[in-house]
């Protein structure tokens, strides 16, 4: 990042946990029952903890807003 006021945008790789064997898109079903959204939650903290050291900024409240599939 060259530019210190451009915007980050952190995205977890939820999609490498998917199990597309049986068809066109991925299921998650058994890796969401196998570990929680809490497992995740330390992992994106440190990660964007770490970006912060080096000066990257984004909305505070970005990481919370709610995702949902349809």
């Amino acid at each position: 990042m060259s530019d210190p006021g451009a915007p980050v945008l952190v995205v977890s790789q939820f999609t490498l946990s998917g199990d597309a064997r049986r068809g066109r898109g991925p299921s998650w079903s058994v890796r969401a029952r196998s570990r929680p959204a809490t497992h995740a939650e330390p992992l994106i903290h440190a990660s964007t903890t770490t970006c912060g050291g080096w000066g990257w900024r984004w909305p505070p409240d970005a990481s919370a807003r709610p995702c949902r599939s349809r």
